[in-house]
């Protein structure tokens, strides 16, 4: 019996795939470990590409896409591992991520789930990192972003639970289906995955069951980029229609009761978000367009490349084949070295970012400088708004980013 199946649901995201693998060569290195891809019928040729360059990847290939609870309890009925990894495609995870799971798994063995630290493009804390279970009230505080207007009172962030440390183990209602560590017996206690939630919910629903038959759901501080769903449009009215309505789902399954009472006001709030939601993307479309509507013009993002020599040739073509504004750097000391040439009051990068906006654009870290743990602990401590981390893998010559993928190729 393996240690760990590490199971993956794509769809059409095959490079930002290829990434996640990549980050989970090193972190599996020392580990009995397998990695799983179920792909729901995707058209970017995902399946195909891992067959040629990842044997060593078991690859599921639907049909049409069945959903990501059907696809992820395909998956656990074929492995025979003793613990399970949820993982979704959008992620890059540290080398110290697996292993630290496993031990803490390992010494609490009332632990049925463990997530981890999950860093937005930005490097800052995404919120879905921890949260608590959707009751009726919390589910209202969501809904009226109550959580967001009274941040610091734990009664109206009881769903993204913002009260709670970040630096230490605690915990928590539920683990995020973009990193949830399962225990393999838990999963044989409570069943696996609702297949009634087709996307979004679902690890909601199991962090319930799980905590009601008394296995304990934790948040460890583990750092993983999460680009937050890289396949879906999250300001869709569809998103907003699923996502809202796997609350209702779970509400109706849990809180019977509430339900009943609750169920037509649930459903013309759903409505109602997703109407702002649908205008607050045609907006944004009309303004991407025709910028000067809204905003004044802005420059091309600017990316600062960090890469050794043997890389630069690579970065060249590729900055020339994308045509994008780039400047390079020989190691991170340079880019601070630059920001102080700037006469800022302030020569650190992280003083400098948080006290000035006047920079804008991704930082590209060449994977073979850098590893992905110091990548992620660099985003976490300089988190803003306006720089965004990006990785340069030499192996396949490719810059991932937030927003695109630029290869050589």
């Amino acid at each position: 019996m393996k240690k760990l199946s590490i199971i993956i649901v794509s769809y059409n995201v095959k490079f930002y795939l290829e990434q996640c693998i990549l980050s989970l060569r090193d972190a599996l290195r020392f580990i009995d470990g397998e990695i799983v891809v179920v792909d729901n019928h995707s058209t970017d040729g995902t399946v195909e590409y891992l067959v040629d360059h990842y044997p060593y990847v078991k690859v599921l290939r639907n049909e049409y896409n069945v959903g990501f609870s059907k696809a992820n309890n395909q998956a656990i009925r074929m492995t025979q591992s003793e613990y399970i990894l949820l993982l979704n495609p959008d992620t890059v995870v540290g080398e110290d991520v697996i292993d630290g799971c496993l031990t803490f798994m390992d010494s609490h063995t009332d632990a049925g789930a463990v997530g981890v630290r999950m860093l937005q493009a930005d490097g800052r804390k995404a919120p879905e990192s921890r949260r608590g279970f959707p009751s009726p009230f919390t589910a209202f505080c969501k809904f009226m972003h109550l959580h967001a207007l009274f941040p610091h009172i734990a009664r109206f962030n009881r769903y993204y639970l913002n009260y709670l440390p970040w630096d230490v183990p605690v915990e928590i209602d539920v683990v995020s289906g973009a990193f949830m560590m399962v225990r393999r017996s838990a999963l044989q206690t409570v069943g696996l995955l609702d297949e009634t939630f087709f996307m979004y919910g679902e690890d909601v629903d199991l962090s319930f069951r799980l905590k009601y038959a008394d296995f304990s759901n934790w948040y460890l501080p583990f750092n993983i980029l999460h680009y937050k769903g890289q396949s879906t449009q999250k300001t869709s009215f569809r998103y907003v229609h699923i996502f809202y309505g796997a609350m209702k789902i779970f509400l109706r399954k849990h809180y019977v009761k509430a339900y009943r009472i609750l169920k037509y006001p649930l459903t013309v709030a759903i409505w109602f978000v997703g109407l702002l939601s649908f205008i607050r993307l045609q907006l944004r479309e009309l303004n991407e367009k025709s910028p000067c509507f809204f905003t004044a013009h802005q420059s091309p993002p600017l990316y600062y490349i960090i890469c050794s020599e043997e890389s630069r040739s690579a970065c060249d073509i590729i900055v020339q084949k994308y045509r994008l504004e780039a400047s390079y750097l020989s190691s991170f000391n340079e880019l601070q070295t630059m920001m102080e040439q700037q006469h800022l009051v302030h020569s650190s990068l992280s003083s400098f970012i948080h006290q000035s906006s006047a920079i804008r654009g991704t930082v590209v870290f060449d994977r073979s400088l850098y590893t992905c743990k110091q990548i992620l602990q660099f985003m976490a401590s300089v988190a803003n708004n306006h720089l965004t981390i990006g990785i340069y893998w030499p192996e396949r010559q490719q810059i991932t980013t937030s927003d695109a993928i630029f290869r050589t190729e």
